[in-house]
């Protein structure tokens, strides 16, 4: 088998793997799911789990991993699109919204379960990374250094507020589809960007 071939053999059982623990963590408490649970549900052994995974959160956080890679796609995606270039700073926010709807009842299982402690330490690092990573590029291209907003401040805030506007969200009864609350969303943070960066030519 040629490399490409083995890379898709072991994406597909990675992918196997995960989608079992989201199953199994729709029906019950993620705490006492075991990796016996895990393997009978995928239909692998044992040893091909230890193969790809050192434990069951090892498997949850490589699909916050494999989220953030998907993110990533999707600003660099927001540099081909129209506008300004600013707004590149939240090119990941309409596929995040995206994600979330589309698996928004397990979101909502991970609410205050062990599984949600482990999402909600990762969740926020990996928000500010891409926010940072853009900003940092904005923020090199500033002038008027006196009058900018600190940048490790500017990250947190919109960080901050994208996690604050998604737990919102995601706690209605009837949540909004994806496009209008990220439209929601840039309401609220682009002024701010706007502000920071307009006067620099960015």
């Amino acid at each position: 088998m040629n490399q490409k071939g083995k890379d898709r053999r072991i994406e597909k059982t990675r992918r196997v793997l995960h989608n079992a623990l989201i199953s199994l963590m729709k029906r019950k408490e993620y705490r006492s799911i075991t990796i016996q649970e895990i393997i009978d549900e995928a239909d692998v052994g044992r040893s091909t789990f230890y193969t790809h995974f050192d434990d069951k959160d090892d498997l949850l956080l490589a699909g916050l991993h494999h989220l953030r890679d998907t993110l990533e796609a999707a600003r660099a995606g927001a540099h081909a699109a129209t506008g300004k270039p600013y707004e590149r700073i939240i090119g990941f926010s309409l596929a995040m919204f995206e994600h979330a709807y589309e698996y928004r009842e397990l979101y909502r299982v991970l609410v205050g379960s062990q599984a949600g402690g482990l999402v909600l330490q990762y969740f926020p690092a990996m928000i500010a990374g891409l926010v940072r990573d853009e900003a940092a590029s904005a923020l090199r291209g500033r002038t008027d250094r006196a009058s900018a907003i600190p940048g490790d401040l500017l990250v947190h805030f919109i960080s901050s507020a994208f996690a604050s506007v998604m737990s919102w969200w995601l706690d209605s009864d009837k949540p909004m589809v994806p496009e209008e609350i990220d439209a929601i969303f840039r309401r609220l943070i682009l002024p701010t960007l706007a502000s920071q960066f307009s006067t620099s030519g960015a």
